[in-house]
C-alpha cells in the first residue's frame, strides 16, 4: 500500500509540475539503489574509500553539465536555456532578451522563506541568520563551496587557507551549525575546512540553495546532489523529512543584494600596476573568473549590470567600451569577458580608471567580508592617487609601484 501511494503521488508530480520527476522517482526493485541507463554514463563517478560510488561535485566534465543526472534544461526565470549552450553564440540571444527586459532585474530576488520556517522549527532558540548574510553566503558558496555525497553520507564543505579561517568562523557563527577542522598541513599555510554533515542540517542547506542559485554549472551539480538526498529521504528518513521538489531555474545576479559581494570574495580580484613602457601608463582592473562555457553568460550579464548601473549616472562610460554580445546593437560595456589561457576558463574584466569607478557604489553599499576588503580599500586608494595625477611625478611613480605590490597580499 505504501508503494501504491508513493507511485500515485509521484505520478501526479510528473503531470502537474514543469520539472520532470528526478531519477529517484523511478521504479524500485526491493528498495535497491536506482540506476538510470540513459544517464548513468554521462556523469563522472569515481570510487570512494570503501568502494561506494561518489559523484565528483567539483570537477564535472561537459557531459555532466549539459546532461544532468536528474533535471531537465535549466531555466532563467522561466526561460529554458539548457539546449542553447550546445551551439555557438546562441547564449547571446538570451542576453539580448535580458538586456531588453528590465523586469528581469527588478523582480529577481532571493527567497529564503522555506529555509527560515524550517530553521525556526529545528532551532527555536537560535536567532535566524540575516537575509544579507544568506545572500552573501550564496555567492561565496557558488565560488568556494561544494556539496558532496557518498552512499548515505551528505556534506556541505567549505575550505580556506589559515589566513582566511575568519571566513569559516563567520559562516559557522551565523548558521550556528557545523564544525571546523584542519584539512591539511602545509609549511607556511595550513588549510581548514568547515563541514556540515548532520542530515537535518543538510536538509536546511538544500532548502536554502534550492531555487536560489545563479551559476548554471553549480545549479546542475546541486540538482544531482538533491536527487541523491531525496533518495535517502525515501529510503531512510521514516517520514521525518519531506521530499524536496527541485526548483529547476537559475537566478540572475543583481546589484541590489550581497550575492556578487560573496562571489567576489571567492572568485574576484582587484589589480593595479605601474607599467614600465612609458612614464605615465598604468593598468587598473577588476576581475571575476569562472570555469565552464555554460557560466559565460552570467559573467557577461554582470558586466552589463555595471555598465548600465543607473545609480552612477554622472560617471564617464565612454572609455574602453566593448560590445558584450558580439552583435551590432546599442548595448556596450565597460570591459569584456575573455577566455583565459586555461581551457574552458573565462574572465570578466573591467579595465581602466573611469570604468572601475563604476564598481565603487556597489562594493561600498555591500562590503566584502574576507581579507579582500583590505585589497579593495588599497585599490580605491591607488585610484584616488591616479585621479590626483601622482603617477606623472617620477618620484611618486616609484612609490606607487611599491604600493601596488601590497594590494593583493591579503
Amino acid at each position: 500500500r505504501m508503494f501504491m501511494y508513493m507511485y500515485i503521488f509521484l505520478y501526479l508530480c510528473q503531470v502537474t509540475s514543469e520539472v520532470s520527476c528526478p531519477t529517484y522517482y523511478m521504479k524500485y526493485n526491493k528498495m535497491k539503489k536506482w540506476k538510470n541507463k540513459d544517464n548513468i554514463n554521462d556523469i563522472m563517478i569515481h570510487k570512494g574509500e570503501k568502494g561506494d560510488s561518489m559523484l565528483n561535485m567539483n570537477k564535472p566534465d561537459n557531459s555532466q553539465i549539459h546532461q544532468p543526472l536528474c533535471s531537465p534544461p535549466v531555466e532563467w526565470n522561466g526561460e529554458h536555456v539548457g539546449d542553447m549552450f550546445h551551439k555557438d553564440n546562441n547564449y547571446k540571444l538570451l542576453l539580448n532578451n535580458k538586456f531588453n527586459n528590465s523586469n528581469t532585474i527588478n523582480d529577481n530576488t532571493f527567497n529564503f522563506d522555506k529555509f527560515y520556517k524550517k530553521y525556526k522549527e529545528m532551532y527555536p532558540n537560535h536567532e535566524k541568520p540575516k537575509k544579507e548574510f544568506l545572500e552573501w553566503l550564496m555567492g561565496f558558496s557558488e565560488g568556494d563551496g561544494s556539496f558532496t555525497f557518498t552512499k548515505n553520507d551528505f556534506f556541505y564543505v567549505m575550505s580556506q587557507s589559515e589566513k582566511d579561517t575568519n571566513m569559516l568562523n563567520y559562516i559557522k557563527n551565523n548558521l550556528k551549525m557545523g564544525n571546523m577542522m584542519l584539512q591539511s598541513k602545509k609549511q607556511n599555510n595550513n588549510v581548514y575546512r568547515y563541514v556540515l554533515r548532520k542530515k537535518m542540517d543538510m536538509y536546511l542547506m538544500c532548502l536554502l540553495f534550492n531555487g536560489n542559485m545563479v551559476l548554471p554549472s553549480r545549479h546542475q551539480r546541486f540538482m544531482q546532489f538533491l536527487s541523491a538526498f531525496n533518495e535517502y529521504i525515501i529510503k531512510y528518513a521514516n517520514n521525518k523529512l519531506n521530499l524536496m521538489l527541485p526548483l529547476n531555474y537559475c537566478m540572475l545576479p543583481t546589484l541590489n543584494d550581497y550575492w556578487l559581494s560573496g562571489f567576489t570574495d571567492a572568485e574576484g580580484c582587484f589589480t593595479c600596476s605601474i607599467l614600465s613602457n612609458s612614464n605615465n601608463s598604468y593598468r587598473i582592473r577588476y576581475i571575476l573568473s569562472q570555469k565552464w562555457d555554460i557560466n559565460k553568460p552570467i559573467l557577461e550579464y554582470m558586466l552589463y549590470l555595471f555598465s548600465y548601473n543607473e545609480t552612477c549616472p554622472t560617471m564617464r562610460r565612454e572609455s574602453s567600451f566593448k560590445e558584450s554580445t558580439g552583435t551590432k546593437n546599442k548595448h556596450k560595456t565597460i570591459g569584456s569577458v575573455t577566455s583565459h589561457t586555461i581551457s574552458n576558463f573565462w574572465e570578466m574584466r573591467i579595465n581602466g580608471l573611469n570604468n572601475c569607478l563604476l564598481i565603487f557604489n556597489y562594493f561600498d553599499k555591500f562590503p566584502l567580508k574576507s581579507n579582500k576588503l583590505k585589497s579593495y580599500k588599497l585599490f580605491k586608494m591607488f585610484m584616488n592617487k591616479m585621479q590626483n595625477k601622482e603617477h606623472l611625478n617620477m618620484e611618486s611613480r616609484i612609490k606607487l609601484k611599491e604600493f601596488t605590490k601590497n594590494i593583493n597580499k591579503h
